[in-house]
């Protein structure tokens, strides 16, 4: 069984090879076992940017995007060029998968909700890991908005205050107590 993960996780190259965000990447080995195959699409980051690291199992295979964002106007619309690539990826990865998992709010866990509209694939989870109510950006609430209303894959939220039945809270398991 594959399962393609779509998130803005940093992904950095070191020495050669891909490295992943070391706290989500500890939390998707502990499931690793259950699959065939890993693809995991996030953003190239500068080495050293973030703590990274090479995963420990073979399955998990890192699939970098470029990068992209910031704050100012003309970072933002570098965003918006960026797309196309982001949906070939993206579309690329999930077309052929057994079960996707959305870390959300992130710009390719919304491309990979646009494209599982289509797919259905309803196998899989999505994690908002963001603030469920109050300010947020555009496509932030646009992410709230249709994780709200369109059931097609599990919502696992970390925020209890989501005033929606169809959305589960979970305790993030970023650190275990053995790490202390």
């Amino acid at each position: 069984m594959n399962l393609v993960i779509v998130s803005d996780t940093a992904i950095a190259q070191v020495n050669g090879q891909l490295e992943i965000l070391e706290s989500p990447l500890r939390e998707i080995e502990s499931l690793a076992k259950n699959f065939d195959r890993i693809i995991w699409i996030g953003f190239l980051y500068e080495n050293g940017m973030y703590n990274t690291r090479r995963p420990k199992m073979k399955n998990i295979v890192p699939i970098p995007l470029p990068s992209s964002g910031g704050s100012n106007l003309m970072d933002k619309l570098y965003v918006l060029a960026k797309i196309p690539t982001y949906f070939n990826v993206i579309y690329s990865n999930i077309k052929g998968s057994d079960m996707i998992h959305l870390r959300a709010p992130s710009v390719p866990a919304m491309i990979a909700m646009i494209i599982n509209y289509y797919f259905k694939i309803n196998r899989g989870w999505i994690k908002y890991a963001g603030a469920w109510r109050g300010k947020a950006s555009c496509s932030y609430r646009l992410q709230r908005w249709w994780i709200k209303r369109y059931k097609i894959l599990n919502s696992i939220i970390l925020s209890k205050d989501t005033g929606s039945k169809n959305l589960h809270f979970l305790i993030n398991p970023s650190i275990y107590k053995k790490d202390l």
